[in-house]
C-alpha cells in the first residue's frame, strides 16, 4: 500500500519586462495570471506473487486525483481539502511474467 501527495504551487512575479535591442529592459503592461497550483494524489494497492522461479503475477489498484488551477495562495490544509472536490480516477492493472527456459522449450518442439 502506498499513499503519495505531490503539491507544487508556482507563483510568478507580477512584473513583466520587454527586452530591448540594446539589452535593456522596459516595463510591459502584461497582466495575465499564469500562476499554477499543481496537485497529484495517489493511493496504490499492489500485490506480487512469485509462483515459479522467474515468473510473477502482479495486481495493482490505483486511486488518483489530479488537478491544476491558479489558487497558489492556499495553505496546505485548504489546498488538500480543495483537492477532493475534483474527480477521482481508478485504475486496475494485471501483469503476468512467465519465465520460459529455452533448453526445455526446444525439447518440446
Amino acid at each position: 500500500m502506498t499513499l503519495r501527495h505531490y503539491w507544487s504551487p508556482v507563483d510568478y512575479d507580477d512584473n513583466f519586462y520587454l527586452l530591448e535591442y540594446d539589452g535593456s529592459l522596459s516595463n510591459n503592461p502584461y497582466f495575465e495570471n499564469h500562476n499554477i497550483n499543481y496537485n497529484l494524489w495517489n493511493f496504490d494497492l499492489s500485490y506480487s506473487w512469485e509462483f515459479a522461479p522467474g515468473s510473477q503475477l502482479s495486481v495493482l489498484y490505483r486511486n488518483s486525483i489530479f488537478n491544476i488551477d491558479d489558487n497558489t495562495d492556499l495553505s496546505f490544509v485548504d489546498n488538500f481539502s480543495n483537492m477532493f472536490n475534483y474527480p477521482l480516477y481508478n485504475n486496475f492493472s494485471l501483469k503476468l511474467i512467465y519465465y520460459l527456459d529455452y533448453n526445455k522449450v526446444k525439447t518440446w518442439i
